[in-house]
């Protein structure tokens, strides 16, 4: 029985042979998106301040605590010792979350096209099949198909 090969399947291979494998061998494409996390003061990227309503403070306001803390137990009024109870300090850890994986880089931006406003600060990323023998096999399949 004779299979009949989908167009689409000649595309991608052409577009796997074309494409900048960004000094990857054998690359697999991934969108991931951007993370974060909370944790304790100082052991993340970033220090925050939190509001009564667990909504991060502006610039300016973050400033003003944070001179507040500095100052703590040394010089505060009662005015400034009610406002930096009222506000929380906490760690912020960033993380890459994958999202998708393609073959193609082009793949991956019409992905970001249809869905990127889903994503938080979304980004394309080169990793690699490398030890991935069923990947290896399927993009090596794709790559014997000639255009038509």
């Amino acid at each position: 029985m004779k299979v009949e090969i989908p167009e689409s399947f000649y595309e991608i291979a052409e577009r796997i042979r074309t494409q900048d494998n960004r000094c990857t061998d054998k690359p697999m494409f991934i969108v991931q998106q951007q993370q974060s996390f909370g944790c304790e003061p100082g052991e993340g990227d970033a220090d925050v301040w939190l509001d009564e309503d667990w909504e991060e403070v502006d610039e300016e306001t973050s400033a003003m605590l944070d001179e507040l803390k500095d100052a703590f137990e040394w010089d505060l009024t009662e005015a400034q010792a009610s406002t930096l109870k009222r506000h929380t300090q906490r760690g912020v850890k960033h993380v890459w979350e994958f999202c998708m994986a393609a073959f193609t880089e082009d793949a991956c931006k019409d992905y970001l096209r249809l869905n990127g406003h889903n994503l938080k600060e979304p980004r394309i990323y080169a990793e690699s099949w490398n030890r991935c023998p069923e990947m290896i096999a399927i993009r090596d399949w794709l790559l014997t198909l000639e255009s038509k």
